[in-house]
């Protein structure tokens, strides 16, 4: 299987965190590879860069999207968790979350630059 999107990991991602436990990049990382039924091939394709994986660095990229949405939070170096937030959004019944669910959201909007004031 192809790695997915960023994008598609929002989901499976906010779920997994949903038990309010802090997580690591990596606790996430293997999570979404088991959900995603990634091969050892999968996990070890690299970008050409060669300075990191492409499916970490997709991982990467949602947990930074989903930080700006403030639906997670950064509790330390590479630790997070769910937020309040983060969790009415799981509790929507969203079949996806991916940016255009996380603009309903102030900060992420300025992120993206969609806000009026950015």
């Amino acid at each position: 299987m192809p790695i997915p999107p960023f994008q598609d990991m929002f989901l499976p991602f906010l779920q997994y965190t949903a038990d309010g436990q802090i997580h690591s990049t990596q606790d996430v990382a293997e999570h979404l590879a088991t959900h995603f039924k990634l091969t050892p091939a999968d996990l070890a394709e690299g970008l050409p860069s060669g300075r990191q994986t492409k499916f970490y660095n997709r991982v990467a990229w949602a947990k930074s999207f989903l930080g700006k949405a403030l639906v997670i939070e950064h509790t330390a170096r590479n630790r997070f968790q769910i937020t309040t937030r983060g969790r009415d959004l799981l509790a929507a019944g969203h079949s996806r979350i991916d940016n255009r669910t996380l603009s309903q959201f102030p900060e992420f909007q300025v992120f993206r630059g969609l806000h009026e004031d950015a």
